[in-house]
């Protein structure tokens, strides 16, 4: 007698070669609608142990192995596979054996995400029924997540997508918006997301630094100006408010706004009218205002540096912007984004990020937030020697996190190394030493590794080796 059951849900078939970025994986497409089933392995994949049927298959290679894409191929005809390093050679050699499409590995959600959605576009423009297998399954996608984000908004991690998830929600509102965080944190990306997000994304899109100008120089460029206002205004000048009448006006650091023109914003958001520095008739505007701020604007209006009312006309919505040490999962995919354009910009051949270098990147906390891993990977693309960057390229503060020995480097040769009673391995305990004197030694000479492979009695290249080796590894 045959079961009466309903057709089996399409599903996408993981096999990652690391088991925490496969469950990361996992989890990021589930929430975009796909249904999932993560393989323990390649072997349960060809063994006969996993014989569930397979609609897409996406592996990642350990290497370039012909026979096993072959293999894969007759286990699922639509197999998508990830290999490092990756060469236009050896992306045809893989498409020969059999794979629809080749990645680079390691697999990373958003360019996962981006092949997924390329497949469904090229197999539905040829009028194919494969392009469904490449689709969230219908029904399954969260409201938040059916809009499209902007190409420049790079946000892997849970934190930052429940974040983008709010902007989509408030984006299609006009009301006004303030965005809380630290330095760096990317308020501005999410200005811009807003902006484009919205029915406003047509218009203009125009951000000043609240804290850049003085005063006086500050005020015409906010409301503008009529020819004679003052001794310098030999002509009119439109201001930001004039400019991004019918889009977005982002004013960054606004707690920086000096009282006097607190008031002037005030109205302007209010009636949305501005008088320009010297003229006698109002303007009337039409803008959504986003500010941002790093300061806490509810302390500054209890120490009246602030106006209340202002505080609670730009703070409708609040947004608060984590600092990248709170979004580690953001860390790579932001670092091989920046050392993509940083490349291509500066024309150098550098293409990936070894292992060891992720780590230490994953490591580091980052107290300039996303600007300062930007800042980073371009000096790190400027030094670099080969096709990767390196551990031995990255600054000295991110070297010390990796080796897990930042406190080590203020220790005095006094101070006794503290052995674990519980782990008394000669091998582990020497490796931990060895961290500690490297990490002393280039804290004496300010990150100069040639200085401090002198110190070490080590020849540079053996110094970032050690560097290179010692970037997976922690001190504990």
């Amino acid at each position: 007698m045959e079961a009466t059951t309903s057709a089996p849900e399409r599903c996408l078939s993981l096999c990652c070669l690391d088991a925490g970025r496969g469950r990361h994986l996992a989890e990021g497409l589930r929430e975009s609608g796909y249904s999932v089933r993560l393989v323990s392995s390649l072997k349960a994949l060809l063994g006969g142990s996993d014989a569930a049927p397979i609609d897409l298959l996406v592996v990642e290679l350990p290497s370039l192995d012909e026979e096993l894409v072959r293999a894969l191929y007759r286990r699922c005809p639509t197999l998508m596979v990830a290999f490092d390093p990756l060469s236009v050679g050896d992306a045809s050699r893989l498409i020969r054996a059999g794979a629809y499409d080749v990645l680079p590995s390691p697999l990373r959600l958003s360019e996962l995400r981006l092949a997924l959605e390329k497949s469904a576009a090229r197999e539905a423009s040829l009028g194919d029924r494969r392009a469904e297998r490449f689709l969230p399954i219908q029904g399954r996608v969260p409201a938040s997540d059916a809009v499209q984000l902007p190409k420049f908004v790079i946000a892997e991690s849970k934190v930052m997508r429940g974040l983008l998830a709010q902007v989509a929600r408030v984006a299609v509102h006009p009301t006004s918006v303030l965005l809380l965080g630290e330095s760096g944190t990317g308020k501005e990306v999410l200005a811009r997301t807003l902006h484009q997000l919205s029915p406003r994304r047509d218009g203009p899109f125009v951000a000043i630094n609240c804290g850049a100008l003085p005063e006086a120089l500050l005020e015409s460029l906010l409301f503008g100006h009529v020819q004679g206002a003052f001794t310098d205004a030999v002509r009119d000048q439109q201001g930001v408010f004039a400019r991004a009448s019918g889009g977005t006006l982002f004013l960054d650091e606004i707690g920086e706004l000096p009282l006097a023109l607190q008031v002037k914003l005030l109205r302007a958001l209010q009636e949305q009218k501005i008088l320009p520095l010297g003229a006698k008739e109002e303007l009337s505007v039409d803008v959504r205002v986003i500010a941002a701020t790093l300061r806490n604007l509810s302390r500054e209006v209890d120490a009246k540096r602030f106006r209340v009312d202002l505080y609670y006309r730009l703070s409708v919505v609040e947004l608060l912007v984590p600092p990248l040490r709170e979004r580690r999962d953001d860390i790579l995919p932001l670092a091989f984004h920046f050392l993509q354009r940083a490349a291509q910009r500066l024309a150098r051949p550098i293409v990936g990020i070894t292992e060891p270098a992720q780590r230490a990147l994953q490591r580091f906390d980052f107290p300039g937030n996303v600007r300062e891993l930007e800042n980073l990977v371009e000096r790190a693309v400027v030094l670099c020697d080969h096709t990767q960057l390196d551990v031995a390229d990255l600054p000295f503060a991110v070297i010390s996190s990796s080796l897990g020995t930042a406190r080590s480097a203020t220790l005095t040769h006094s101070e006794p190394d503290e052995l674990d009673p519980a782990n008394l391995s000669v091998k582990q305990a020497t490796a931990r030493l060895e961290q500690r004197l490297i990490a002393k030694a280039l804290h004496k000479t300010r990150g100069n590794r040639t200085a401090a492979a002198k110190l070490l009695g080590l020849s540079h290249r053996a110094l970032l080796y050690k560097l290179r080796d010692y970037g997976g590894e922690t001190d504990s």
